[in-house]
């Protein structure tokens, strides 16, 4: 990766990625499941895209479809590590399937990789790949205009 844009990328997730929670999410999902209290709505029904969804999905796990990942119960995303992050990124991240919860203690990411620096993850560099994008059509746009 080129320096400048791993430099751009490491900023990026400074300013979105508040902090990591390691034990806290699961010590409450854990809670919900055993018919305790359920604290600020974090349980397991509450995360959105746990489960993969699509055939493409399947294939890159190694399945030859979707039902058969399915039926052999492997359907469900490994969440690695749990993460605060601003209500934007959230919201990028739920649009690109990634584990999320919307709780009362603020938006949190289920990071469903571990042992890397989080810019990267290759959902990290695909957001902010779309976002820088997506600020230079606004640029260009704007310089159009006037």
């Amino acid at each position: 990766m080129h320096s400048s844009k791993q430099r751009k990328l490491e900023a990026f997730v400074r300013n979105q990625v508040i902090m990591r929670v390691p034990l806290l999410i699961d010590d409450l999902l854990e809670a919900s499941m055993y018919g305790e209290k359920v604290y600020g709505g974090v349980e397991l029904d509450e995360i959105e895209n746990l489960y993969i969804t699509t055939e493409a999905e399947a294939q890159e796990q190694g399945y030859t479809s979707l039902a058969a990942m399915q039926e052999a119960g492997e359907d469900r995303r490994e969440i690695s590590e749990w993460w605060f992050v601003t209500a934007w990124l959230f919201g990028r991240l739920r649009a690109k399937g990634e584990p999320v919860i919307d709780s009362d203690y603020g938006y949190l990411w289920g990071r469903t990789c571990t042992g890397q620096a989080i810019f990267l993850d290759a959902v990290i560099e695909e957001i902010f790949d779309d976002t820088t994008a997506e600020i230079a059509k606004l640029t260009a746009a704007n310089e159009g205009s006037g």
